[in-house]
């Protein structure tokens, strides 16, 4: 009987020590799921084949007669052990990465000096958008100087007495200038001012999204397996373009709430406090290479003494007077449009006077109504109405005995 047991009990222990190995490498398979997986696939595929040919089953059936078998000889096997740390390996921190293929060197002629990583994009991403991302601001012309960004916080009233105070404040603290021991801020602080554009950023982001997404689609196509996370990377790129598209929409505003601008003081002071001193010393040399791009400033530069403090998106009371004076506006102009070609046909009823105020008329209420609209349906749709008014305009102006006899 001794005898009889013995070899059941090796062909259970071989048996235990099999489906083990079986087990832990098909976790391992499962973990990896990059080009690597199809090796070790068709590894445990072709070892699966070598076992059931041993035992004259097919491979789909080998765990099936595995597990009827040692059910058959023995108690049914406790639950594996979990696999080690260096087995199972996370998908998006810990891969082997030698089994894949060599990353591909930057395009020609960009602005990256790294190359595109497959597990972390950001670096090369901000590679391609480094150079826009803060900008020096050219000192405004005469002519800009007329110009003034941020109407709606320009036509509200004077700020509260809090405001003042925090205003006061924020000029002393740059009186004082960027370090402690510095009595008055330098020269060269007052004459250089810069741009952050949050715009260049979200670009970034979208970027990175992108380049994301064609990382799993890649792999999904040539390992036959989904990748996780593709999903939620999909509902972020979409979400990132319609961000954009939001901010598209808010730069057409008075002022920009995604521009950080040293032509307003309050924006000025923030720059400053960050940026590095080795920025500001560089020499005043536009050709050296470590020297920011310029822009051109589109409107005063702000002073705390002289000028008055806007505020970011302005105030409540400011946006609401300025929406108003827009109305305003808006109805006046539609009135000139309406009643100017009327006194002209009505005061100088003449064929030509009806005939070339309604060309121009159109004309330019066409050119007005395109810079404020954007769908190609609604700028066709109000120029045809308004030509259509004029036409009637037209056809009672010579419709009389005056117009029949000039033409």
């Amino acid at each position: 009987m001794a005898t009889e047991m013995a070899p059941r009990r090796s062909t259970e222990r071989e048996l235990r020590h099999s489906m083990d190995r079986h087990l832990r490498t098909s976790i391992d398979d499962l973990n990896n799921n990059e080009a690597h997986d199809y090796a070790d696939g068709h590894d445990i595929h072709r070892h699966s084949t070598d076992a059931a040919s041993r035992r004259n089953v097919s491979p789909r059936s080998y765990t099936r007669h595995s597990a009827e078998y040692s059910g058959s000889l023995a108690p049914p096997l406790r639950a594996a052990s979990p696999a080690p740390p260096s087995i199972i390996l996370s998908r998006h921190s810990t891969r082997d990465q030698t089994a894949l293929p060599p990353p591909h060197p930057p395009p020609t002629g960009g602005s990256s000096c790294r190359n595109l990583d497959r597990y972390n994009q950001g670096d090369w991403a901000l590679d391609q958008h480094l150079t826009n991302l803060v900008m020096e601001l050219e000192p405004p012309s005469k002519v800009r100087n007329i110009r003034k960004l941020g109407r709606a916080s320009t036509a509200a009233a004077g700020p509260t007495d809090k405001e003042d105070h925090h205003l006061d404040q924020l000029h002393r603290d740059s009186e004082r200038g960027r370090d402690d021991n510095d009595n008055d801020i330098t020269d060269r602080d007052r004459e250089r001012r810069f741009r952050i554009n949050f715009a260049e950023v979200q670009r970034m982001r979208v970027r990175k999204l992108q380049c994301r997404l064609v990382r799993d689609v890649v792999d999904m196509r040539y390992t036959g397996r989904e990748v996780d996370g593709w999903e939620e990377a999909l509902d972020k790129y979409i979400q990132a373009l319609r961000d954009y598209d939001y901010m598209e929409k808010r730069s057409q505003s008075a002022r920009d709430p995604f521009l950080a601008t040293g032509e307003y003081y309050i924006d000025h002071y923030i720059i400053m406090s960050y940026l590095p001193d080795e920025l500001l010393e560089l020499p005043p040399a536009d050709d050296a290479a470590e020297r920011l791009p310029k822009v051109k400033s589109v409107c005063k530069w702000e002073d705390s003494v002289t000028d008055r403090v806007q505020q970011i998106c302005g105030t409540r009371t400011a946006n609401q007077f300025s929406a108003l004076v827009g109305r305003i506006a808006v109805a006046a102009l539609g009135g000139v449009f309406l009643l100017g070609p009327m006194w002209l046909m009505v005061l100088h009823n003449t064929l030509w006077t009806a005939l070339v105020s309604t060309t121009v008329f159109v004309t330019a209420f066409g050119v007005v109504v395109a810079s404020f609209i954007e769908e190609h349906k609604d700028v066709l749709a109000s120029t045809a109405a308004y030509a259509a008014v004029l036409v009637v305009f037209v056809g009672a102006s010579t419709a009389g005995p005056v117009g029949g006899s000039a033409g």
